[in-house]
């Protein structure tokens, strides 16, 4: 909402420099009247959503004195996820961020198989690794439709090292 009032008024660019929370979800920004099941191009174009949002709401905070006491970010885990990551690594390399959060969901929401589940977990992993920074503040981080390996654990904890709540669902 902040990002869509900038457009209004030019007296109102600054307000994206000067807030205390940011929370950017996955779908806020598309029609609440579909309800039907998830494809990989729903993904694809929420992600790139989210990552506008992103870019756009820290990219103008860059040089603010202002502390984001929290970043909360949802999305779904994909290939753009990446991206997400980086632009959240970036704001927290530059500007002052008390605390993060990662809700990162996936396509399929209730009943997955073996294999998805699998699946999800290395898809997890790889884009864990691409970010170690990001994943590194994170003070919250909710994961749903995913099964980890044993050596995953180990390797989570060790780089979430403020770490505070994990939510694992299913």
């Amino acid at each position: 909402d902040a990002a869509r009032t900038t457009i209004l008024s030019t007296r109102w660019k600054q307000i994206p420099a000067i807030l205390s929370k940011v929370v950017i979800v996955a779908g806020s920004f598309e029609p609440k009247h579909e309800r039907r099941k998830i494809t990989s191009d729903d993904i694809v174009r929420a992600n790139a959503t989210v990552l506008e949002a992103a870019r756009c709401i820290l990219g103008r905070r860059a040089g603010s004195l202002s502390t984001i006491h929290l970043l909360c970010m949802q999305f779904y885990l994909g290939d753009e996820s990446v991206f997400i990551g980086q632009t959240v690594a970036n704001t927290i390399a530059t500007q002052k961020v008390a605390s993060a959060e990662f809700t990162i969901m996936t396509k399929v929401r209730r009943n997955c198989s073996v294999d998805e589940l699998l699946t999800y977990g290395r898809q997890f992993m790889s884009f864990f690794g691409s970010c170690p920074n990001t994943f590194g503040c994170l003070a919250r981080l909710r994961l749903e439709n995913l099964r980890l390996g044993e050596s995953d654990f180990p390797k989570i904890f060790s780089i979430c090292k403020q770490l505070e709540f994990l939510c694992l669902y299913h």
